[in-house]
């Protein structure tokens, strides 16, 4: 199994493989690891249609909005990207805005299915940080049914209607 990482500063990629900092790339048995540096965006277009499993987008912490990753050509490519069962993970935590509304709508617009679970201090593990993240799947609702019996629920998110017409 590949797990392949697109990442746009180098610095980053960098640290994460000097293992005098991490050894999470070394330890965690998954086998080849591959780190794409650039925007992650464009090189995930230059990818096969239909070769990835999973794609987890995890660009919006903090105060910085990469916009660009939640439109919904965006995610009609992560969509062309994953293989017929495939799931897309968006980590959409972020300090100033709820970008929960914005996914809910892109997501019913497309008419994918998606379920959020929002872990906060009552499900934090110590010295763990508050995030919260969406799951997208095809119409077919069967692949988010295990996000319904965790022990942090993952609950169907639902359009916005106010912010609907901004799609």
């Amino acid at each position: 199994v590949l797990f392949r990482s697109f990442e746009i500063d180098p610095l980053e990629a960098a640290i994460a493989r000097d293992e005098r900092y991490f050894t999470y790339l070394r330890d965690c048995g998954h086998g080849p690891i591959d780190i794409v540096i650039g925007d992650g965006r464009l090189n995930i277009a230059k990818e096969p249609d239909g070769g990835f499993d999973v794609i987890i987008v995890d660009a919006f912490s903090g105060d910085a909005i990469p916009v660009h990753l939640l439109t919904k050509e965006a995610i009609e490519l992560y969509f062309r990207k994953l293989a017929p069962n495939g799931l897309l993970l968006l980590h959409i935590t972020n300090t100033y805005i709820d970008l929960l509304p914005v996914v809910a709508n892109v997501v019913d617009a497309l008419g994918l299915h998606a379920r959020q679970v929002d872990f906060n201090d009552v499900f934090m593990t110590p010295f763990g940080l508050p995030s919260q993240w969406v799951v997208v799947a095809r119409p077919s609702e069967n692949d988010l049914e295990r996000f319904g019996w965790q022990i942090v629920p993952w609950t169907p998110v639902l359009p916005d209607q106010i912010g609907r017409a901004h799609v």
